[in-house]
């Protein structure tokens, strides 16, 4: 089944804006004065929402509906490693944004 180009677009325009948007969250989470009081209670739920969330978001909205091979998920979950490590500190004990990762 051929899918038309703007289509196409469509779908990985919703990828692109849900996964700024956990990014985002994510940020507004670690960056407030509730969770630098209490880094620990959060952390792993942040880990699982960059690390899983990407991810799933990506194979739902990319792989399904537009046939891609899922052997991209790879990438997508390497590059979710490498945005969860700017999330965190140099000494990996507490978590918070880090500029210039």
């Amino acid at each position: 089944m051929a899918i038309s180009l703007t289509t196409r677009y469509r779908w990985i325009a919703s990828f692109l804006v849900l996964t700024g948007l956990l990014g985002w969250i994510e940020y507004g989470i670690v960056t407030s004065t509730v969770f630098q009081a209490q880094p620990d209670r959060l952390a792993w739920a942040i880990s699982a929402d960059l690390l899983l969330g990407i991810p799933i978001l990506y194979y739902l909205l990319i792989v399904r509906p537009l046939s891609v091979t899922p052997l991209t998920l790879v990438a997508i979950f390497l590059a979710a490693v490498g945005l969860a490590r700017c999330y965190r500190q140099p000494t990996g004990s507490m978590y918070t944004w880090r500029s210039g990762c």
